[in-house]
């Protein structure tokens, strides 16, 4: 079959083979290149793939990849998925959620962004100040 084309799947704003890569491609760059494409679309499609990608692809680097698209596409169905993974994530990640919910600057983080205020790891803590700031204002 040879590598998808990721570029002119983009072009053509073929969200559908995007997500068809996303979920069968064997080659983990191929995946990022296709969440990276599906951030940039910024198409609802996408967000239900992605949080699987959060979930469940076998790389680290795509699962921060999807988290982080999550965030480019601002979709508030993300808010809970990436709510749980503040909990269970490694700490390394973290930011990247809570970069992801500032993104979306949904009511439901507000709370959990106030907490990580006072988390030990000051990128969290960096990072949920400026998602706060985004999410209040952005409900006011």
């Amino acid at each position: 079959m040879g590598r998808p084309d990721i570029e002119k799947m983009k072009r053509e704003r073929d969200v559908d083979g995007l997500i068809k890569v996303l979920r069968e491609d064997a080659h983990f760059d191929v995946r990022f290149e296709a969440i990276s494409a599906l951030a940039e679309l910024r198409d609802k499609k996408a967000v239900e793939p992605l949080i699987e990608a959060m979930d469940e692809d076998p790389d680290g680097g795509n699962r921060i990849r999807a988290i982080w698209a999550l965030g480019e596409i601002k979709d508030e169905r993300a808010v809970e998925p990436l709510l749980k993974k503040l909990v269970f994530i490694d700490p390394f990640w973290r930011p990247n959620v809570v970069y992801a919910l500032g993104q979306i600057g949904d009511k439901r983080a507000v709370e959990p962004l106030k907490i990580l205020l006072e988390d030990n790891d000051v990128r969290v803590r960096s990072t949920a100040k400026e998602a706060l700031e985004k999410t209040q204002k952005k409900l006011q």
